[in-house]
């Protein structure tokens, strides 16, 4: 899973790189970034649970926009839109809303979990750490 987030990481970071050359796309450039930067720390261990709280809610606005923002193109967009002008954007968009799906779900899992018996060797990044009950 840490291959898929570094991917993801990678890929968010290129395109903001990428956006970033293009006229007016300053904006999408930095959305891009942000992105980047919520996949860079989902790989993180040891985030407290206001922080991944705030990570989870900023990933949610950003897939949302993402999201909205393709299908709010889809209207100019023609029946071969892939071979148009705005199937570069399109497809980023496209792709960057379904990487952060991924994203989302690590600071959901992580949310979920109850860390009152966790420790730094804990290493699963979907699972939450198993509770010892008292004997």
């Amino acid at each position: 899973m840490r291959i898929v987030l570094a991917a993801g990481t990678i890929l968010l970071f290129i395109l903001a790189a990428l956006h970033a050359v293009l006229p007016k796309a300053y904006l999408l450039a930095g959305l891009y970034a942000g992105g980047g930067f919520l996949a860079l720390f989902c790989l993180k261990q040891d985030l407290n649970l206001a922080v991944s709280k705030a990570f989870a809610l900023a990933a949610m606005v950003l897939m949302f926009f993402y999201f909205a923002t393709f299908f709010r193109m889809i209207g100019e967009l023609s029946s071969t839109w892939y071979f148009g002008a705005l199937a570069f954007e399109a497809a980023s968009l496209l792709i960057s809303a379904f990487t952060m799906i991924v994203i989302l779900s690590v600071y959901s899992c992580r949310l979920k979990a109850v860390c009152t018996g966790c420790d730094a060797s804990h290493r699963a990044l979907f699972s939450a750490p198993e509770v010892r009950e008292s004997e």
